[in-house]
């Protein structure tokens, strides 16, 4: 254990709390492995942040994640950038969700039936657009409203919804997931310093730009 780990671990556990509330992504990954107990203080620390993220959008944000994880769904989006960058005052738009293919239903279902959601359209793509969606490997999505909260469930056209997150992403930091057990993103060097690769706007004009009607 390194000495900086060492200071830490002799520090009271309710001021512990405090310090890691302001680290990183890549501190808290270090410390993580620093000690069993840094381990716990860390997941303790990304549950609360996560949860903390998905509050507007959902009422019960462990039911939420359990669901996710059983459908092998994923979170992209603002909330997943923000997740990673947590230094950054970002307020995410829409949770996003990205589920594989032939399995969104396990989700729809949750917001139908536990958060009370209203169900506001399902949007395929037209003859116009369908080889935009194909090249971007999204089959669908449903559009759910909570509260004033916009809620978009993209059903992917692979059984890897990391696929369908990564093809749409307008640049490089929007290449970037969550699911509440692991996390990450496509280019972690430029992301933790707040650098990007710019992609081609193709895919808003045939599909962001249409979830604002």
């Amino acid at each position: 254990m390194s000495s900086i780990f060492l200071i830490f671990s002799l520090i009271p556990v309710k001021i512990q709390r405090r310090i890691v509330f302001f680290m990183d992504i890549p501190t808290l990954r270090s410390l993580r492995y620093a000690t069993s107990d840094t381990a716990k203080l860390v997941e303790e620390e990304l549950t609360r942040s996560l949860h903390s993220l998905l509050s507007p959008f959902v009422t019960h944000p462990a039911n939420f994640l359990q669901v996710l994880q059983q459908s092998g769904a994923v979170i992209g989006g603002d909330i997943a950038v923000a997740f990673m960058a947590r230094d950054l005052p970002i307020i995410p738009r829409a949770l996003i969700i990205y589920a594989p293919l032939d399995n969104p239903y396990p989700l729809q279902d949750y917001f139908q039936t536990q958060e009370n959601t209203e169900w506001m359209r399902r949007v395929t793509p037209s003859l116009e657009n369908a080889a935009v969606w194909r090249g971007k490997l999204v089959k669908e999505f449903v559009h759910f409203q909570h509260r004033t909260s916009i809620i978009l469930l993209y059903e992917s056209s692979s059984p890897l919804p990391l696929a369908s997150v990564v093809s749409r992403a307008l640049a490089s930091h929007n290449m970037t997931f969550v699911d509440g057990v692991t996390y990450g993103t496509a280019f972690p060097s430029l992301f933790f310093q707040r650098r990007c690769l710019l992609g081609p706007p193709l895919f808003s004009q045939a599909l962001d730009v249409s979830t604002e009607d």
